[in-house]
């Protein structure tokens, strides 16, 4: 499935105020509905990272029943740690109608 870009024109916004050029690129696929992608930007030395939300974004990959959550489950947990005073990537936009999360970048695992 090819990642529809103009998802991203109001996150973009919300971060820079307008809408850089970039390049996006995939990361490899695991077991999670959601897709991650790397934006790299042709005027600026940061990268961001986009959480690319599935259709139904609401459904846990983890619930096997009950009530659907009241919030994205992702955004609870950064929630709680941030409250604990741990250090997590920052949210920079979230942008649930187009199914996009804007985060800091940590840059790639290397061994």
């Amino acid at each position: 499935m090819v990642f529809d870009q103009q998802r991203l024109d109001r996150a973009l916004r919300e971060v820079f105020g307008t809408i850089p050029p970039f390049e996006c690129a995939q990361f490899a696929a695991d077991a999670s509905t959601r897709r991650y992608h790397r934006l790299r930007f042709e005027d600026r030395p940061e990268t961001l990272v986009v959480m690319d939300l599935p259709e139904n974004f609401m459904a846990s990959d983890e619930l096997l029943g009950g009530e659907p959550p009241k919030e994205l489950p992702f955004l609870e947990v950064a929630r709680l740690l941030e409250g604990a005073s741990i250090d997590i990537p920052k949210i920079h936009a979230v942008d649930l109608e187009s199914r996009v999360l804007l985060l800091e970048d940590l840059g790639d695992l290397r061994r």
